[in-house]
């Protein structure tokens, strides 16, 4: 089931925008659930930095290093990893084709 509870251990989707540029990625999060156990307030932006890749290497470590660039916020927990992989796909189907969107595929 699709909730609101990010100070709750649930796996959940996020999005990320770059201040200035607008610049945006929208992705999930698993291992706070399943390996960490701790909430996804206390995990975007403290111990996980979004799972993009070589391509947007910058929009990463930007995050990472200078997170005042950024507004960031968690969408949606999930109770079950498959549910949240499943939202976020729909989600990246729906925004893969936008420019100021970074994400390109919904595998």
């Amino acid at each position: 089931m699709r909730h609101n509870q990010p100070n709750k251990c649930y796996p959940y989707t996020y999005y990320v925008v770059h201040k200035q540029t607008g610049v945006a990625y929208y992705g999930v999060r698993t291992s706070n659930y399943t390996k960490l156990q701790i909430s996804p307030l206390e995990d975007l932006g403290e111990h996980y930095f979004t799972s993009l890749g070589k391509h947007s290497l910058w929009f990463k470590e930007q995050f990472k290093t200078k997170p005042y660039l950024f507004y960031f916020k968690i969408h949606q927990t999930f109770d079950t990893v498959s549910e949240a992989l499943a939202f976020e796909k729909l989600m990246v189907s729906r925004l893969r084709n936008k420019k100021r969107w970074l994400n390109k595929s919904c595998i």
